[in-house]
């Protein structure tokens, strides 16, 4: 298994933070 590195982990975590948000808003 390959652990992607901290800023990779960083951006997707902030990606999907952003689009949970929005669908809460929904």
């Amino acid at each position: 298994v390959i652990f992607p590195s901290f800023g990779e982990r960083y951006i997707s975590t902030a990606l999907f933070q952003s689009i949970y948000e929005e669908v809460q808003k929904m």
